[in-house]
């Protein structure tokens, strides 16, 4: 995956899980990462980091938040329910 060509607003797959792109976070002494939102089964939008690992986008072993909560989110959870859900 060429992570210079990701961009806010796209959609990606983590796992069997549809995201969207909300931003690309790069620090020097780790791996590259994406902040995404992604809607559960029980229709709540949760944001939650994602990383390129053994060719495939994965989270980490750690809970997302409710989106919802933070206004930052809000562009993107509208995209996401307007074009996919």
């Amino acid at each position: 995956m060429d992570f210079d060509k990701i961009n806010p607003y796209d959609i990606i797959y983590v796992g069997e899980t549809k995201c969207v792109v909300c931003r690309k976070i790069m620090m020097q002494s780790k791996q590259p990462f994406l902040e995404v939102v992604y809607i559960n089964d029980a229709n709540k939008a949760i944001g939650k980091q994602a990383y390129w690992g053994n060719g495939k986008w994965v989270f980490p072993n750690q809970d997302g938040a409710y989106a919802d909560k933070y206004s930052r989110f809000a562009p993107f959870i509208a995209h996401l329910k307007r074009h996919y859900y």
